[in-house]
């Protein structure tokens, strides 16, 4: 067993799998965290929520690293008077989670350590200092410099939550971002379960300073993120995997959203975007982007790119837009673009043209603005 500082934030005990935490609140209890790591998450939700339902666990939280997204870090909290009686509950809790995946690996003594202080000290043990710096909090870890930047997630008016995950990773590494995409799970007075999602980019050095929130928002054409303020004293529910913000939702509403298989397609629309986008650059033509499927050129046109055929969002795209701008259409798969090219109402209207990837990405809109 190691003890750890004099302050709150290292001031804890590290025992094999658990590390423990005296309450922050009056009730003193003692307060522990086991953390384990998996690539396939199913069916171990469906074994912990009914131990949350128990009250085996407070609550449990999913954390994915963005440098290490394929993996899936769970969080374990217990909460008891007794430490007898915390260890009585992981030891029931751990043989039930490995008897579902004997792949699962629970980490223990330094490894947990290092893993459950990471998201604020890379270096155990280093000392932290932190302070405000405008809606960001700046811990100053030695040297080292690290600046946080947190995000609450509304899922409403989202369209396929499903997915969520597996887009959002690619959009942040798309980026070349770091940080934690947190899922806090907590049962409600009515044996409802919530989930409490929101995410935390560490931003290292100060070129690295943009507005994430509103690349994220204009791909998912919704408001997913918003960032919001954090004061320093909340600091430990960050490093608890505790809730920040008050937004959440029913994990009923939500039962598919950590099943979603990798989408190939995806991966490819994305790196179309950032090739055609990139040729822009090079070719110094102003743009906006409106959505992951729509990019507004030179005031006049408009790029519509889809992964698959959807006729009635084209139809709405070109009723909106086709008496004011000239569109192009394209759609990634070869099979989809050919249904789109043999539809004959689209043949028809004027200022719009059907074109394969590379037709759209080899297009030359500097040509075209001379002859304007």
């Amino acid at each position: 067993m190691t003890k750890k500082g004099k302050f709150q934030l290292l001031s804890y005990l590290v025992n094999e799998y658990l590390i423990y935490y005296k309450s922050l609140n009056k009730s003193k209890k003692l307060v522990a965290f086991a953390m384990f790591e998996t690539v396939n998450i199913n069916p171990i939700i469906t074994v912990l929520n009914k131990f949350l339902r128990e009250r085996y666990i407070q609550y449990y939280t999913i954390q994915l690293n963005m440098l290490e997204h394929i993996r899936y870090t769970f969080i374990l909290n217990f909460e008891e008077v007794k430490r007898e009686s915390i260890i009585k509950a992981f030891k029931d809790v751990y043989k039930k989670v490995v008897e579902e995946n004997n792949t699962i690996r629970f980490l223990k003594s330094s490894n947990l350590e290092r893993k459950f202080l990471e998201p604020i000290i890379k270096k155990v043990n280093s000392k932290v200092s932190i302070m405000k710096k405008g809606e960001s909090l700046l811990l100053l870890n030695n040297k080292n410099s690290l600046l946080l930047d947190f995000y609450s997630i509304d899922f409403d008016f989202l369209e396929n939550k499903d997915s969520f995950v597996n887009n959002f990773i690619k959009i942040i590494n798309n980026f070349e971002r770091e940080g934690y995409l947190i899922f806090n799970f907590k049962i409600d007075n009515n044996d409802e379960i919530e989930i409490y999602p929101y995410f935390v980019e560490n931003i290292i050095k100060k070129k690295e300073l943009m507005d994430i929130d509103k690349h994220i928002n204009i791909f998912f054409n919704s408001n997913v993120l918003k960032k919001q303020n954090l004061k320093i004293r909340e600091i430990s529910n960050y490093l608890w995997r505790l809730t920040i913000f008050s937004e959440h939702f029913p994990l009923r509403h939500l039962n598919s959203l950590f099943t979603a298989k990798n989408q190939n397609d995806l991966t490819n629309l994305l790196r179309f975007n950032k090739e055609f986008e990139q040729n822009l650059l090079n070719n110094q033509i102003d743009y906006i982007r409106l959505s992951k499927n729509l990019i507004f050129i030179e005031e006049k046109y408009l790029i519509l790119v889809l992964l698959k055929l959807n006729s009635e969002y084209i139809q709405k795209i070109i009723e909106k837009y086709h008496s004011k701008y000239c569109i192009y259409i394209t759609i990634l798969s070869k099979e989809e673009l050919e249904k789109l090219i043999h539809i004959s109402n689209f043949k028809s209207l004027n200022n719009i043209q059907v074109l394969n990837s590379d037709e759209i990405i080899n297009l030359n809109f500097s040509k075209s603005r001379n002859n304007v």
